[in-house]
């Protein structure tokens, strides 16, 4: 899936995860890389996401098109508020653990589908090629 790993994403949802567990004092405690290491992967999670739609066969966009989209309004909320606010203290008021855990797992879940029906597609186009 080009560069579209689900593993990208499961880091990220650890990452969030565990701001949100963070106590107040251990949010401050934070290197200030923190933040920008977390919108530079979510950045580049974007980045490949268009790569990938823009490069892909048209026959396959169906089953990409999960890849492309996040269908969580809160969770699209929650990256939105990263890239703008620039604030973990704002997640972290924002969302609870537990639900940051599962909209990123619904949705890690997703691309680990798609990523096994790419899989399935690419081993049925590679086999039309034997002769």
């Amino acid at each position: 899936m080009s560069q579209l790993d689900p593993a990208a994403f499961s880091q990220t949802r650890g990452w969030l995860t565990g701001i949100c567990a963070l106590s107040i004092e251990g949010l401050a405690k934070l290197p200030n890389s923190a933040l920008a290491h977390i919108v530079i992967c979510m950045h580049q999670q974007r980045v490949e996401q268009t790569l990938l739609h823009d490069g892909a066969p048209s026959n396959s966009l169906e089953i990409l098109e999960p890849c492309f989209q996040i269908d969580s309004e809160e969770l699209s909320n929650i990256h939105w508020k990263l890239e703008s606010q620039l604030s973990l203290l704002e997640l972290r008021s924002t969302v609870s653990v537990l639900r940051c855990w599962s909209l990123y797992s619904e949705y890690v879940d997703k691309l680990h589908h798609a990523a096994s029906e790419i899989e399935k597609l690419a081993r049925l186009m590679l086999s039309s090629f034997h002769i």
